[in-house]
């Protein structure tokens, strides 16, 4: 959840962390590691940090 936070904070301010998250989502997808994903920390996180970063989206 935590990276959910840093990550949604992060895209307001600088657009090119899109890049690392694309990048980490399709290395999980690829390895076995992908159960990870999975996980309600991970879910939350990732819904955490859509919400701080949907209003500078929509505003671009």
């Amino acid at each position: 959840m935590f990276a959910g936070l840093i990550a949604g904070l992060e895209l307001q301010a600088n657009y090119a962390m899109l890049f690392w998250m694309v990048g980490l989502a399709v290395g999980l997808v690829l390895t076995p590691e992908r159960r990870l994903l999975l996980r309600p920390d991970f879910l939350i996180g990732a819904a955490l940090e859509g919400a701080i970063a949907l209003p500078s989206l929509v505003w671009q």
